[in-house]
């Protein structure tokens, strides 16, 4: 038995070796883009969280020369001009971690922008549970603001106080 080769066999055989080759190189691009986007994330979050962190910890000014600077403005604006100083695969990661610090200070002034409006339109505070008053705003302990709730003094009402409130409504 005899096996005969056409230089056109050996042409499709190369294409497809090729073609072979190029898909396994987009999937490596892929899963490399992807782990990079996650990575990214991460670190951002990182950032934010670390703001957080460092806000309730130490507080979220602190004191230079009398002039209160807020310490995640200025960490995040410091961490840009590094990332752009340094350049490379570690300033791209520096800037990450500062894009979140940046995102963690003005989560905190648009939270305190928003207390602003509601107030203005004469609606009611919102209740806050374990809460923390970082630049005008408050945040519940997990980072979400809690909805509305009726309050007595400085505790939400009980069922039972709630009863009697009915009661003497009617």
């Amino acid at each position: 038995m005899s096996i005969s080769i056409t230089r056109r066999d050996l042409q499709d055989a190369y294409k497809y070796a090729n073609r072979s080759l190029s898909r396994a190189r987009d999937y490596e691009g892929n899963a490399n883009s992807t782990l990079g986007k996650l990575t990214r994330t991460a670190e951002v979050l990182a950032g934010a969280t670390a703001v957080g962190v460092a806000s309730g910890r130490f507080g979220a000014n602190v004191t230079v020369g009398g002039a209160q600077i807020p310490v995640d403005l200025s960490l995040g604006l410091a961490g840009q001009a590094l990332a752009h100083f340094v350049g490379g695969n570690i300033g791209a990661h520096v800037l990450n971690v500062s894009d979140g610090v940046l995102a963690g200070y003005f989560l905190k002034v648009g939270v305190g922008l928003g207390k602003g409006l509601r107030e203005k339109a004469g609606a009611p505070p919102l209740a806050i549970s374990g809460s923390v008053d970082v630049v005008g705003g408050d945040v519940d302990v997990v980072g979400a603001l809690v909805e509305p709730q009726l309050v007595v003094g400085a505790s939400p009402l009980t069922e039972a106080e709630l009863a009697s409130l009915a009661q003497q409504v009617r």
